[in-house]
């Protein structure tokens, strides 16, 4: 009876271990990705994809013929960025972002291209974002409109790379981009006019650095 109570202290002892054993693993793991120690090399040329979601906000002149959107909207959104590494703390490049959509008539294509700088202000892996250059519309309608119209484009953001190993890192980060591409014609008849639009994203990103 005192050794098969003996052979089950034991077998207890052992499961423990075991399982303290994972748990200590899992807590390394974790503290290996997000700790500065973790942090990405930041040399070189870098890129990086992402795809999310999106909350839009469109606004139009008072006397615009048609009104596109009252409110915000969701939508998708998708991303690329290239650009060179300056130091461990700073990044230059340019970044492309795009989404759609589809109200009142009018269906709609925004896109921004603007070069951009990252900022690490710390030992750790966050960063902030901010940027200026084109935004470009191209919309449609059941009219037969089918144009493209550029103007000022904004971007700025935050975020946080999670270091994968082997240069890549997934990186989660909220962004916010304004757009003002203007009129919208068709045969030089104002449809939409003085469009504006602005976006919150929530993406997330393969990076390779």
């Amino acid at each position: 009876m005192s050794s098969s109570r003996s052979q089950r202290d034991a077998t207890a002892r052992t499961c423990s271990a075991a399982k303290a054993s994972r748990a200590c693993s899992l807590l390394a793991l974790v503290l290996a990705l997000w700790s500065p120690a973790a942090a990405q090399q930041r040399q070189g040329v870098w890129g990086e994809f992402s795809l999310g979601a999106a909350t839009h906000g469109i606004t139009v002149a008072d006397d615009s013929p048609l009104r596109p959107l009252d409110g915000r909207e969701w939508g998708g959104v998708s991303g690329f960025g290239l650009g060179w590494a300056l130091n461990r703390r700073t990044r230059v490049g340019v970044e492309l972002k795009g989404t759609a959509g589809s109200v009142d008539r009018v269906d709609w294509t925004l896109f921004c291209v603007c070069g951009a700088i990252w900022f690490y202000p710390g030992p750790s892996n966050l960063f902030i974002k901010a940027g200026g250059g084109g935004a470009f519309l191209a919309g449609s309608t059941e009219v037969g409109i089918d144009e493209t119209h550029g103007g000022l484009g904004l971007t700025t953001g935050v975020g946080y790379d999670i270091y994968l190993g082997r240069r890549f890192s997934l990186t989660p980060a909220i962004g916010f981009w304004y757009a003002s591409p203007g009129d919208l014609q068709r045969a030089g008849q104002t449809l939409v006019k003085s469009w504006k639009h602005n976006a919150v994203d929530f993406t997330v990103a393969i990076k390779f650095d």
